[in-house]
């Protein structure tokens, strides 16, 4: 194993580098435009003058926060020639063998005028723009679309995710054309994915009221997996069943299908013995002769005769066991998303199996052993995928995990989501940029307050322009994921006002200020023909 010196005291002849150069006949890299420093050192160490070759599309770099560096891409992409030695040559491919003709044109038209060295850190002119490389003149392009909806700020992502079921509804089943495939077939869902720049909580939202419009849905960056709600209830089971003198728990349990008690009937047993815990309330209601009554001891006499029989089986075999008595695995079955709910118990199966060999300890403790990883940060506790290639559902992610992929049909959400400006605001107390340097605040300790200086000043506004610039490129990456229609949906909360903001010219300083998506994608207005808005 060698390692690389990076430092410029070790330099591209060290005998280290000589050796790997000599060693490889050719060096292929892919993505040249997520390439950071490092990685270009690495690179430089190992490659030689004559036998690497880069692919890469700069207005695709979308990956600043991972330290990805597009200038070191665009200063080969200024510097390398068409003609010329074979060396430092510039091969563009600017046929794009996916998208139709509508949404070529529209993507054209968009970033004509607001990506450019200024914002975007590259000029979308001739050379940059897309050629379409499908061929087909028997079927008319579709243009792409875009439907600003008037919406508040608290319901706007609900109002949009109506409005794309409605769509998804209208199109699936009927015949579309496809030029990459060169077929017209019935739209599937699988064909359909819906981008959105963010994901956190808006994205459950989208996925849940697809769900409730019998749309089958695919979402892989929800609640991690102990904090899915057959799991939340199942392991509040467990505790009731150790001790039900814990209201919440117990709450809800019973209001599951576990329990099986309605919202009236626990209202009925809380007004029967007020002024006291849950569960008292509960053991009053079964000493009464009504059916409730009833209904209440025999779920307390359940609890006592599992109890008993938790110290007798292993855990797996115990959860097992609930899952067939209570009904519970084949009730989440019928839900929404019910095979992904029926994994997911499966799943705990496995993992509690696994918990008593590590730590030989009983089931009663098996909540306290999950509970630490249920405030874990979302994605660090996975829900187990069910998916394949092959099943027939939409798609929701980010437009981050859309890169590389492709769909006859996409949706981008959100549209009128402000840009991630985090880093260039005041809050940030040093400001270490690669360019720029190190850039601190001045602090005043007497008054316990801190400045802007000069500096900090310059470097946030160079890391709003950068920050900008990701959001255009993020813009392009969505749009062309597109194969046969792209359909934009975006929500304000008053229409009239920002059509004032969309009728200023298109300025750098303007594109500035508007920082929305939907700000930007008014361009599409602004062309009109193509577009359809």
């Amino acid at each position: 194993i060698y390692t690389l010196s990076l430092h410029d005291a070790l330099p591209i002849s060290s005998w280290i580098a000589v050796t790997l150069q000599k060693r490889y006949i050719q060096v292929f890299i892919d993505e040249y435009q997520d390439t950071n420093e490092v990685q270009e050192a690495i690179l430089a160490r190992v490659r030689r003058a004559d036998n690497y070759f880069m692919v890469g599309d700069v207005k695709q770099s979308i990956y600043r926060f991972r330290q990805a560096d597009p200038t070191i891409f665009i200063e080969k992409y200024q510097r390398f020639q068409k003609q010329g030695r074979a060396a430092d040559r510039l091969i563009t491919l600017g046929q794009n063998f996916r998208s139709n003709q509508g949404i070529i044109d529209c993507v054209n038209d968009v970033f004509s005028r607001i990506m450019s060295p200024e914002l975007g850190e590259i000029a979308y002119d001739d050379e940059a723009a897309l050629i379409c490389g499908l061929a087909d003149s028997t079927h008319p392009a579709e243009p792409a679309e875009l439907h600003v909806l008037q919406a508040s700020a608290s319901n706007h992502i609900e109002a949009e995710a109506r409005y794309i079921a409605g769509r998804i509804h209208e199109m699936v089943g009927k015949e579309q054309w496809i030029a990459k495939e060169g077929v017209s077939r019935p739209l599937r869902y699988r064909d359909i994915g819906v981008l959105m720049r963010s994901v956190s909580s808006r994205g459950e939202t989208v996925a849940r009221i697809l769900a409730d419009a019998g749309i089958p849905t695919y979402f892989d960056a929800g609640a991690s997996y102990y904090q899915s709600i057959e799991i939340i209830v199942f392991l509040n089971l467990i505790r009731v069943i150790d001790n039900y003198q814990q209201d919440l728990p117990l709450l809800s349990v019973m209001r599951s299908p576990i329990g099986r008690f309605s919202d009236e009937e626990l209202a009925a047993i809380r007004i029967g013995a007020k002024n006291r815990p849950f569960y008292q309330s509960l053991e009053a209601a079964a000493e009464t002769k009504t059916a409730l009554g009833q209904k209440a001891r025999m779920f307390l006499d359940h609890l006592e005769r599992w109890r008993k029989l938790a110290y007798t089986q292993s855990v797996a075999d115990f959860l097992w066991r609930l899952y067939l008595e209570t009904g519970y695995y084949t009730a989440v079955g019928a839900l929404p998303g019910g095979e992904q709910r029926q994994k997911n118990l499966r799943v705990l199966l496995q993992r509690a199996s696994d918990y008593q060999t590590a730590t030989l300890h009983g089931v009663f403790q098996f909540p306290d052993y999950a509970q630490p990883l249920t405030k874990r940060r979302q994605g660090d506790v996975m829900t187990p995928s069910i998916l394949s290639e092959n099943d027939d559902v939409v798609r929701i992610m980010t437009i981050h995990k859309s890169k590389g992929l492709e769909f006859p049909v996409v949706f981008l959400a959100d549209c009128g989501k402000g840009a991630n400006l985090k880093n260039a605001t005041g809050k940030v107390k040093v400001y270490f940029h690669q360019k720029l340097g190190i850039c601190p605040k001045w602090i005043d300790p007497s008054a316990k307050l801190y400045h802007d200086t000069l500096a900090t000043t310059l470097v946030q506004e160079q890391v709003k322009t950068e920050s900008l610039s990701e959001e255009i490129r993020l813009l392009y990456v969505a749009m062309t994921r597109a194969m046969a229609k792209l359909i934009m949906v975006g929500s304000v909360a008053d229409l009239e006002k920002e059509k004032e903001r969309w009728e200023k010219p298109c300025t750098i300083g303007n594109l500035k200020k508007g920082r929305q998506g939907s700000s930007w994608r008014s361009e599409e207005r602004r062309v009109g023909k193509e577009c359809r808005s």
